[in-house]
């Protein structure tokens, strides 16, 4: 039962629940691939042609390294399609980027400017040349010693706390502010299961991708299952469109303003001329500074006198004032070069101090992550993919309603059913065979009527017929009893029906039909034996038992104008005899015969009457004619004075 129920039922799968390995080999064809569903890796060579290609869906993510190259001429990069930060160092060639060219080309020491490519000597400062008096140099190498937690969280200078600074195991929870951790800064394969809160993982958690290539048939999208200007920005790759698939003259059009990208320039492209003057900024250059006597400045900078001392340059034959020295640490003084390896230990960290920008990127690993630490928050959409769910870890209550699995047959074991899952639309047709039913399962109310045989009786249960012979019908239930009565006079003998009268001028045989009585049959010696009734309940047709029958088509009383007497489809025959009797209010009465045969297609209508004399009186103001009206042959009666009862037979021929 299971195995018809698992394999025959069809069902429906929600987004990221069909994994790798549940999909047949090339049982995904190109109708049941949605739309924006096929990656730059389901596509097989150089299946993707030009007219594929909507207008402008070609950006410069999509273009190999070098495919340019072809397409652009000397000359034919301004200086508006350069994005920002698209020229690298590797792209200006040596000895280009002239003074003129640098935002900040000089450097101010001591009260003189210098440009760039000049020279200057720390030799020439003295009090003299323009050092402050006040301020106190020492003449020599100077070695400072501070007390231990000498240095407080004032004195260090922002960012001074490198990773080397900080001692192994010294960040704990507390000095972590809250959501620092994010997505770079956590080490592959470093949340475990015991880290992510029950019920944190959920549907758009699960990753793209679960259904892999290996379940699309090799080279299944192919170029003749991709409508023109069907492949938009989004489905193409990064890289995947190379030289040989853009036709000639196509890059003209794309290249917009900030469109080239470092990558597409080549080695030394970049000259002098290229560059408009005072473009390039200090963050652009490689070496944007300058060490001055130990002291490093920014171009466009200057340099202090302060930071000027015998240990950063100055000669022993330069005259400082001397005497005793206090030196205090300004706030940020202490900066990152000042402080020992590993000397930054737990209780040093502030709450809270130790943010995302502080964590080295896959620093945070496994062990380092608290159980039930991580939450739906945390989790990045689509990174629960198939491989990270622990084997029987989805339960039904994971589950959103109605979602359900196109299961492997005979994947669902007895085990995996819960009480009263299985009900009857999940049965296929004879499944529940006589071993899967419980004693006394089947009662009275489960089944139906007349459902229950000679077959299904077991041995001893009989079924009584009283009065039973050969070919009698049962006609009614022995009351109180298991069985029922066969009629002596209805009898079948599978070719005859046989009724047998026992009471004289009863009614023998009755057929009523949604209209009343259609047809009787009586025990009769003297009166109608036979009546067949019309659908006005009138006797259409009697047979007597003095044999002669009556054939009544209609019958009209007090009429005193011209009547219709018969119509009838003129396609239910092509002629007829109307017998007919007229009696007058006054008693004349005549009784005749009208002979009609008629054409329907033509319309045409041939009659003639012939009549007994008249009795009673003249019956001369009535006369008979027939003709075809609305598709219908009708005889009527012609009346010129008095009231008349008519009555009519047909026999069509």
């Amino acid at each position: 039962m299971a195995n018809q129920f698992v394999s025959r039922t069809g069902v429906y799968v929600i987004s990221g629940q069909l994994i790798e390995g549940t999909l047949a080999s090339g049982i995904v064809i190109s109708g049941s691939i949605a739309s924006g569903q096929v990656g730059h890796y389901h596509l097989s060579e150089n299946i993707i042609l030009s007219g594929n290609v909507a207008s402008g869906q070609i950006g410069l993510y999509h273009l190999a390294s070098g495919t340019v190259d072809g397409f652009i001429g000397s000359g034919s990069i301004k200086s508006g399609d350069l994005g920002l930060g698209v020229v690298n160092n590797e792209n200006i060639a040596s000895g280009t980027v002239a003074n003129d060219k640098l935002e900040n080309s000089s450097i101010t020491l001591a009260g003189s400017l210098t440009a760039l490519g000049g020279s200057w000597s720390p030799e020439g400062l003295t009090t003299a040349s323009g050092l402050l008096g006040g301020t106190y140099y020492p003449s020599g190498s100077l070695t400072i010693g501070i007390a231990s937690g000498g240095v407080v969280s004032a004195m260090l200078a922002d960012a001074s706390v490198i990773s080397g600074k900080i001692a192994s195991d010294s960040v704990n929870t507390l000095n972590i502010t809250d959501a620092a951790v994010v997505s770079g800064k956590l080490a592959t394969a470093s949340v475990a299961a015991s880290n992510i809160g029950d019920g944190e993982v959920v549907s758009g958690k699960l990753g793209f991708g679960s259904v892999t290539t290996s379940n699309l048939s090799s080279g299944v999208v192919s170029s003749g299952f991709i409508a023109n200007e069907s492949v938009l920005s989004g489905s193409i790759g990064s890289g995947q469109v190379g030289f040989y698939h853009l036709a000639s003259g196509t890059v003209d059009e794309l290249i917009g303003s900030g469109s080239i990208k470092s990558g597409d320039l080549g080695l030394g492209v970049v000259n002098n001329i290229n560059i408009a003057s005072g473009t390039i900024s200090n963050d652009k250059l490689e070496n944007n500074s300058l060490t001055i006597g130990g002291a490093t400045a920014a171009l466009g900078s200057g340099v202090e006198y302060s930071a000027l001392t015998t240990s950063s340059g100055l000669l022993a034959a330069t005259f400082y004032p001397s005497g005793a020295i206090t030196i205090g640490i300004a706030s940020g003084g202490v900066v990152s070069e000042l402080i020992a390896d590993t000397a930054i230990v737990s209780g040093k960290l502030a709450i809270d101090s130790v943010n995302s920008a502080n964590i080295t990127a896959e620093a945070v690993v496994s062990g380092k992550l608290a159980t039930n630490s991580v939450n739906t928050g945390n989790i990045v959409d689509e990174s629960v993919v198939s491989g990270k769910i622990a084997s029987g870890q989805i339960g039904l209550y994971h589950l959103a309603s109605g979602v359900m699995f196109q299961l492997s047959s005979g994947i669902v074991t007895s085990g995996h059913l819960g009480d009263y899952v299985v009900n009857s639309n999940n049965l296929n047709s004879g499944s529940v065979v006589t071993a899967a039913l419980a004693a006394s399962s089947v009662l009275s109310g489960q089944i139906g009527a007349a459902e229950v045989g000679f077959p299904h009786l077991a041995s001893g249960v009989l079924f009584k017929v009283n009065n039973a012979a050969d070919n009698r019908i049962l006609t009614s239930l022995a009351s109180g009893e298991n069985g029922a009565y066969a009629e002596t006079n209805l009898t079948y003998d599978g070719t005859t029906l046989e009724l047998t009268s026992v009471s004289l001028n009863s009614t023998v045989f009755n057929v009523t039909g949604t209209n009343g009585a259609m047809l009787s049959v009586t025990d009769s010696n003297t009166d109608d034996i036979l009546t067949v009734t019309n659908s006005s309940g009138n006797a259409a047709f009697v047979v007597y038992a003095d044999s002669y029958v009556k054939i009544l088509s209609g019958v009209h009383t007090g009429k005193s104008s011209n009547t219709v007497v018969f119509s009838v489809d003129d396609t239910a025959a092509d002629g007829a005899v109307f017998d007919y009797t007229i009696v007058e209010s006054g008693g004349a009465r005549r009784t005749g015969t009208v002979l009609c045969s008629w054409n329907s297609s033509a319309n045409t209508v041939a009659y003639n009457e012939a009549s007994t004399f008249d009795l009673g009186g003249s019956t001369s103001a009535v006369s008979f004619s027939a003709a075809i009206a609305n598709d219908k042959i009708e005889l009527t009666a012609n009346i010129l004075s008095g009231t008349w009862d008519i009555k009519v037979s047909a026999r069509l021929l």
